[in-house]
């Protein structure tokens, strides 16, 4: 037995060069400036054998064998094909060979000794630095080694140590070889997938981000081919977003620079460059570390102009991403249409006590519809004159009903035959008469469609036929109607009394699922608590401007709004607990974000350091006033535009094929086998 296993290299080593003397006697040229050692045997098909048995090279061996043949691969000429598959086959059992050490096998896990010796072989040889430079002489599957490999050791960690990532740090070339890949397209892919490794590390992603070279990557998303471009933009993308404080502080330093190459690529010709550049733009403005960026960006008037046309673009996908950075234009308020909200109410009870619907149209409403000639208007029956309803309408305001139907003179004219029907319904006579008008469209388009039919149905119950369960869910719906839906309809354009009504209507909700209708109550709260727009942070502002909300309680809402700190994105739609809204006042809604409201709108608000007693004398108050006055918290015309150009398209064409199609999207608005099953039996049912 040997001592070490140094005799034996040292035995090996004599070996060759025996074999080297070998091959001079019989060829009569000494080989040693021709090719390396580990080619010889394959140029004179004689074997290299030690003395004493197979041996395994070592990293270091194995390392210096691949540098002398890439660096003797470098040399070859083009014409030299023999030689350059003979250098490259051995190239290639050579990083087989690394690739071994530092991964391992299915069968063999990688030593860590024998990869510690490996890493500092390829530090001290700059062999990654070769591989790189001579990346398209290696054939394909070398390539993927070479891939492999560098992967490999730049995510070796020794403790929090990353040393591959110091020595690329110390040799920054590396980088920028690489990067320079794309240049190339036999080795650009390979390179990309090499440079994204690296971006992963900040202080490597900051070598490139923050160099000149960064700014070839505008023409390289731009390549004309597609699998380069693509990758570029991958490598671009991730420069830009990944590390997301280092990118913040490179934009806005780099501001001008960067964005006037950026609005070249949205520009582009190229549809697949132009809509990732535009998606990662919206990406960028977006992201709260980019504030400053975006602030900047949208406070340029060219940048508005930019979107504006994109958003006219064919290419539905392009205006669905100029939309997200359009709408950055101003930090937006949620202006919910109200009456929506309230028709949701409507929707979710009336699936509550009827069951779903299977379109737009309501069965028993269509039946109602067809049945309106033979009903005699004059014998209606009243809630008041019910023995179960009468006394569920003791607490409604009947007063409110009339004087509201004397003194609003610009009711439309749904409007004021809902209020007409509910004073009728609750025993009395409107002001300009009982009288009921023929029914009139179904359509979801025409909000007041529901309430207006409930109504109706009941109170000619007598003289139309109603199922038990269509009885009884319909007397349901016209108390709940009666009690809370129609006067929250009335007054839902109020923007300044949005906040009041909407927390009012969480506490009537409460009360009325404990003292009236559980099932009613629990559904129209639980959606109405999905849509509290009017009670977030910043629009509880509306409430200063409320002249029913007293002096005292604005002082508390400015109590708040000064000492209460709000979250630093506060929600749009708060969710407040069904328990505590009995004891919620508009103050515990109010923050330090309640001044966003002014700053977003950029009204003056001065008067807010002042007492509420002083502000109707202040012009900074009245001003502000008289804007939000003027805010539009209902979007009644464009349903209205719905209804109306149905009405002229039904005028239009008496086309029993074009109708079809129409009464058949309305009925099966979608696909689904429940959507249709319902639908064709409500047919069956009409048809009956």
């Amino acid at each position: 037995m040997f001592a070490s296993s140094g005799w034996l290299s040292k035995a090996n080593s004599l070996t060759t060069e025996c074999y080297r003397i070998l091959v001079w006697k019989n060829t009569n040229s000494y080989p040693f400036n021709d090719l390396p050692t580990s080619c010889l045997h394959q140029r004179y098909c004689l074997p290299i054998m030690p003395f004493f048995g197979k041996s395994q090279k070592s990293p270091a061996e194995i390392v210096k064998s691949l540098k002398e043949n890439v660096a003797y691969l470098e040399k070859l000429e083009a014409s030299e094909s023999k030689k350059c598959e003979k250098v490259a086959e051995e190239v290639s059992k050579s990083l087989a060979s690394l690739k071994e050490v530092l991964c391992g096998t299915s069968d063999k896990e990688p030593q860590t000794e024998a990869v510690a010796q490996l890493a500092q072989e390829l530090y001290n040889t700059n062999l990654l630095i070769t591989l790189i430079a001579n990346l398209q002489r290696i054939d394909f599957e070398g390539k993927k080694d070479v891939v492999q490999l560098f992967s490999n050791i730049v995510r070796r960690q020794i403790g929090t140590r990353t040393p591959t990532v110091e020595y690329i740090s110390s040799h920054p070339q590396i980088l920028f070889m690489l990067l320079k890949g794309y240049e190339s397209a036999e080795v650009a892919l390979n390179c990309g997938m090499m440079l994204r490794e690296c971006l992963r590390h900040e202080p490597l992603a900051r070598s490139v981000l923050f160099s000149e070279d960064f700014y070839c990557f505008f023409h390289y998303v731009e390549l004309s081919t597609f699998d380069i471009a693509s990758d570029a933009f991958a490598s671009f993308k991730d420069l830009l977003t990944r590390h997301k404080i280092m990118c913040a502080d490179f934009l806005e330093t780099n501001y001008d620079r960067v964005f006037t190459e950026y609005e070249k690529l949205l520009h582009s010709d190229n549809y697949v460059t132009k809509r990732q550049s535009l998606k990662l733009l919206g990406e960028l403005l977006l992201d709260r570390h980019n504030f400053t960026v975006m602030t900047k960006y949208i406070s340029r008037a060219e940048n508005l102009k930019l979107m504006m046309n994109m958003l006219r673009d064919n290419s539905r996908n392009i205006q669905f991403e100029a939309f997200h950075v359009f709408k950055l234009k101003k930090d937006l308020l949620y202006f919910t249409c109200r009456h929506h909200v309230l028709e949701l109410l409507l929707a979710e009870a009336f699936k509550t006590v009827m069951g779903s619907m299977s379109g737009p149209n309501v069965t028993m409403f269509k039946r109602f519809q067809d049945h309106w000639q033979i009903i005699d208007p004059s014998l209606f029956e009243s809630g008041d004159s019910h023995p179960h309803v009468r006394p569920l309408l003791d607490p409604v305001d009947k007063d409110w009903f009339q004087s509201t139907l004397i003194n609003h003179k610009g009711l439309r004219d749904d409007y004021r035959e809902l209020l007409e029907l509910t004073v009728i319904f609750l025993g009395q006579v409107p002001p300009r008469g009982v009288r009921f008008l023929a029914p009139g469209p179904m359509h979801h388009a025409r909000w007041m469609s529901k309430a207006i039919y409930a109504l109706k149905v009941w109170m000619f119950r007598s003289q139309f036929k109603l199922t038990a369960r269509e009885e009884k869910g319909l007397q349901q719906i016209v108390v709940f109607v009666s009690r809370l839906y129609a006067k929250a309809w009335t007054l839902a354009p109020e923007a300044a009394a949005a906040p009041r009504h909407d927390l009012q209507l969480l506490k009537d909700l409460t009360t009325y699922m404990d003292n009236v209708n559980w099932d009613v109550g629990k559904a129209a709260l639980t959606k109405l608590q999905g849509h509290l727009w009017y009670l977030s942070e910043e629009l509880v502002a509306l409430a200063v401007f409320d002249p029913l909300v007293t002096v005292e309680e604005k002082r508390q809402i400015l109590t708040s709004l000064h000492t209460t700190v709000g979250d630093e994105s506060p929600a749009k739609r708060p969710k407040l607990p069904s328990q505590a809204v009995s004891g919620l006042q508009l103050q515990d809604m109010a923050s330090t974000n309640t001044r966003r409201f002014f700053q977003k709108l950029r009204l003056e608000d001065g008067f807010l350091d002042a007492d509420p007693a002083t502000w109707l004398e202040r012009e900074d108050f009245r001003t502000a006033a008289a804007f939000v006055q003027g805010i539009a918290v209902i979007n009644d015309h464009a349903e209205r535009g719905v209804a109306l150009i149905q009405e002229y398209n039904r005028k239009l064409t008496q086309d029993e094929e074009q109708l079809q199609v129409s009464r058949h999207r309305a009925e099966f608005p979608d696909s689904r086998k429940k959507t249709v099953a319902a639908g064709v039996a409500a047919q069956q049912e009409q048809e009956h």
